[in-house]
């Protein structure tokens, strides 16, 4: 159900999501502010983040060092 809001400049009430007041013409609102058409605007958003290589790659060096060098203390011990 579209809210009703009232026009900045005639104070004409028109739906919430008009662009230009049909009275006097004017911008209700900012054309390229985003408008959300969630249900609820409220609800917690998960976002899934890109992985990194290069993370993969420094927790490989990571674990290959630690084998490494314990394998050489093992050996030479």
């Amino acid at each position: 159900m579209p809210v009703k809001v009232n026009c900045v400049h005639c104070g004409t009430p028109v739906k919430e999501l008009e662009i230009d007041c049909p009275q006097c013409g004017k911008p209700v609102a900012n054309k390229h502010a985003s408008i959300s058409t969630e249900q609820n605007p409220w609800a917690r958003r998960t976002q899934v983040k890109k992985s990194n290589p290069m993370l993969f790659v420094g927790i490989a060096f990571l674990i290959l060092s630690a084998v490494t060098t314990a394998l050489y203390f093992i050996q030479y011990r």
